[in-house]
């Protein structure tokens, strides 16, 4: 039974907020923001927004991957000790 736990326990630096727990294997979206340029696309990394982005996703009643999702914002850092 030792070993059962070990594998899901989340590192240290993981937060859970406003009561909800983390879930292990929940979807993952990813969302980049884009905008266009000479090459093509470039990534907003390290440049400010002039305006908030708002994103809002909705899950289908007949989804089969609604048992199993546990909505979480994550931030993934790979400096140790950071704290958001």
């Amino acid at each position: 039974m030792l070993i059962e736990n070990h594998f899901f326990r989340f590192d240290d630096s993981v937060a859970v907020r406003w009561g909800v727990e983390v879930a292990v294997a929940s979807p993952v979206v990813t969302v980049s923001v884009l905008v266009p340029s000479d090459n093509g696309y470039e990534s907003l990394t390290g440049i400010p927004l002039q305006s908030p982005v708002q994103i809002s996703l909705w899950l289908s009643e007949k989804d089969e991957f609604k048992t199993r999702t546990n909505p979480q914002c994550v931030h993934w850092s790979t400096i140790r000790g950071y704290v958001l």
